[in-house]
């Protein structure tokens, strides 16, 4: 079958729609980044309170470990240390 010829549909409200290539790749990948983005949510609340609020504080409110360093009193070593810890623990959660 040629690449022209090709249909591309997609399931809304339980009815399937044509759509151009584009849109169905489109679609599809923003579908599995929300299944990314649940998943991440899940594993988030899986942690502690203090990581979940470290992991917070620097990728969702944008602050730097010096600042953050600065702003808790703990050495930035040490922060440095925690995230990395954590990140590979939500690693391993994502990956189950």
């Amino acid at each position: 079958m040629k690449e022209q010829e090709r249909k591309y549909a997609i399931v809304i409200k339980k009815e399937r729609v044509e759509v151009t290539e584009e849109v169905y790749k489109n679609y599809y990948r923003l579908m599995e980044r929300e299944r990314y983005l649940d998943k991440l949510d899940q594993c988030m609340k899986m942690l502690p309170e203090q990581e979940r609020m470290l992991i917070h504080t620097l990728f969702f409110q944008g602050k730097s470990e010096r600042q953050l360093s600065s702003e808790s009193g703990i050495p930035l070593m040490t922060l440095n240390d925690r995230k990395r810890r954590i990140l590979q623990k939500l690693k391993k959660f994502l990956e189950k």
